[in-house]
């Protein structure tokens, strides 16, 4: 007592430790050439029992990752939501795969620019014609946005793509729409007599919650590079989503301003 847990076994057991402690060490090109000479099953064993030396020394000795010099602004929101993510991202690139919802919100987006820049090309009769009727929920989102208010005005500018630079890294983006409104007497600045409003179009489901406390950081970025691009103080601009197939616009408040931004880049300007 106590029971040895390794019973008749203990004999074999304490050989194969000798084994490992006085075994000569091996570079991984030799350590790989001696594998290939094993049947397969020992081969096999053993290509496991590399790949789980090379996770434990990883883990000892984590990379250094540096945060690229050059940002979209959708990675930002990686930054904040998923740091890790992002590192695993930028360590491991992998191509992009473009899903059906992702395209359809590409094909939305062209479809709006178009219609913006051509609206006379979008009559009643011509919604459906215009894309073949390929895609039928493509086809419920434009009528949506043709209900909403925003389908009603003008706007100031559309697709308007930017590079702004925070915290030393440059960030690229393009804002979908920016309107222009009347400021009303009573909230008017000498000298400016309007106010802004960067809208972006969003084809999926209203985000509440974490989520969207996330993704304002988008809304944040526009706003500050419209600020910059424009030279407006920031007060005279706000911010939204409208969630085209809900019909639904939201404005959050207590976005981040550009102390903020810089602050979440420097934060996480290497990963380990």
């Amino acid at each position: 007592w106590p029971r040895d847990p390794l019973g008749d076994m203990r004999t074999i057991f304490n050989e194969s430790v000798s084994q490992v402690i006085s075994a000569k060490s091996f570079e991984r090109a030799q350590l790989v050439d001696q594998i290939s000479k094993l049947p397969s099953e020992p081969a096999s064993w053993a290509r496991d029992a590399i790949a789980l030396l090379d996770e434990i020394a990883r883990s000892r000795n984590p990379q250094v990752i540096f945060l690229p010099q050059r940002l979209s602004v959708s990675t930002l929101l990686t930054l904040q939501s998923d740091p890790s993510e992002l590192a695993l991202r930028i360590r491991r690139p992998m191509p992009s795969h473009t899903d059906i919802y992702a395209q359809r919100g590409t094909n939305f987006h062209s479809w709006i620019e178009k219609h913006f820049k051509s609206p006379t090309l979008f009559s009643d009769d011509e919604i459906a014609l215009e894309s073949g009727g390929s895609d039928l929920e493509l086809e419920i989102l434009k009528q949506r946005w043709f209900e909403s208010d925003w389908a009603k005005l003008t706007p100031y500018e559309v697709e308007t793509s930017f590079e702004t630079v925070l915290g030393g890294v440059l960030i690229r983006g393009r804002m979908d729409a920016i309107y222009r409104f009347q400021t009303p007497d009573k909230d008017r600045v000498p000298g400016n007599d309007f106010r802004y409003e960067v809208v972006d179009w969003k084809t999926g489901k209203v985000k509440d919650g974490e989520e969207l406390a996330n993704a304002t950081i988008q809304l944040a970025a526009y706003r500050l590079a419209f600020s910059r691009l424009t030279g407006l103080p920031i007060n005279l601009i706000s911010a939204a989503f409208h969630y085209v197939a809900e019909n639904q616009t939201l404005r959050p408040a207590d976005l981040m301003d550009e102390a903020d931004l810089i602050a979440l880049v420097e934060n996480v300007k290497v990963f380990q």
